[in-house]
């Protein structure tokens, strides 16, 4: 498999997953708090459990979220949309599965990110009306100028189709997977300071990225405007699993502004533990992915003011936990 970064080196060429990611707390600037820790195993499936997930929150457009049979649906109907859950919980080296199918439509962007207080970054992304496409990249520290890497990967119709995307991170490396096939990675050795280091809160949501108000460069990235007339247009989420590698912790906390993974200090045991890599899917039917290749850097999202005060904590219990 080929696989070649691109280093975006203007202010102004900004994934577009920005627009639902932010830090109220940024230890580069000298702000520090105790980040709760997963220190475990986290699984909900929305088919089964029909409402909102426990320990995450909607920051976002909490109208536009719905429960079906086939699970949540993360709706964009106009200017603004932006229905998006951010966990409560950090992970220190872990991974994500999300089993989705992606938002339809020119101008929509679905997106799994994995951010860190510092800004630092792991993204998966769909373009609405590029089903055959999913982007990968990277941030570092939310540098805007420099150490910025994206990819395109091949997928069987990410809008009209489920597939389990999953995000693997270590301290070594960063794997992509689609259907528990691995199809990109980034090393620390290759990346050095630029990898990311961090503990991760998980987010994900669509966002209306080809609104007309937005720049022209976020339009054309988005593939084209938004025609709100054929809308909604719904990410559809069937299950989420996120494992913290760091097994018992409790919390974590940067001890001084560096932004390094030596500087992250862990409460309640920690000890890295990853289990076994993910397996192809035995009952999967979609031809392998497509080669990975480079992908044209997305311009700057719009800038966002405020975000919704979260819903208050559901008391349902309906949800699983693995323990290791």
């Amino acid at each position: 498999m080929q696989v070649r970064s691109f280093i975006l080196i203007a202010a102004g060429l900004l994934p577009a997953v920005l627009a639902q990611t932010s830090s109220d707390c940024n230890p580069l600037k000298g702000c520090f708090k105790d980040d709760p820790a997963l220190g475990t195993t986290y699984t909900w499936d929305y088919t089964k459990n029909q409402g909102q997930a426990p320990r995450f929150d909607i920051v976002s457009s909490a109208s536009r979220i719905s429960y079906r049979e086939d699970g949540m649906h993360m709706s964009v109907q106009m200017k603004g949309d932006s229905p998006t859950l951010q966990s409560h919980f950090y992970i220190f080296w872990g991974r994500a599965e999300i089993v989705m199918k992606a938002g339809p439509g020119a101008g929509i962007v679905s997106s799994l990110v994995f951010q860190s207080d510092v800004l630092d970054e792991i993204d998966v992304e769909f373009i609405g009306n590029q089903p055959g496409n999913v982007q990968t990249n990277i941030f570092s520290k939310g540098n805007q100028d420099v150490h910025i890497y994206g990819a395109n990967t091949g997928v069987a119709d990410a809008v009209g189709v489920f597939h389990k995307y999953t995000v693997d991170w270590t301290p070594e490396q960063i794997v992509w997977y689609i259907d528990g096939n691995p199809v990109r990675t980034l090393t620390r050795a290759s990346l050095g300071d630029v990898y990311p280091q961090t503990p991760m809160q998980i987010k994900f949501g669509p966002w209306a990225a080809g609104d007309p108000s937005n720049p022209p460069g976020t339009i054309e990235w988005a593939g084209g405007p938004i025609d709100y007339s054929l809308g909604p247009f719904d990410m559809v989420v069937a299950s989420l699993t996120v494992i913290d590698y760091s097994t018992g912790a409790t919390k974590y906390r940067y001890k001084d502004s560096s932004g390094s993974s030596a500087s992250i200090e862990i409460t309640g045991g920690g000890s890295v533990n990853p289990p076994p890599q993910p397996q192809p899917e035995p009952t999967s039917t979609s031809p392998p992915p497509a080669p990975t290749t480079t992908s044209k850097p997305p311009p700057p999202p719009p800038t966002t003011t405020s975000t919704p005060p979260p819903p208050p904590t559901p008391t349902n219990d309906n949800f699983d936990y693995d323990f290791f």
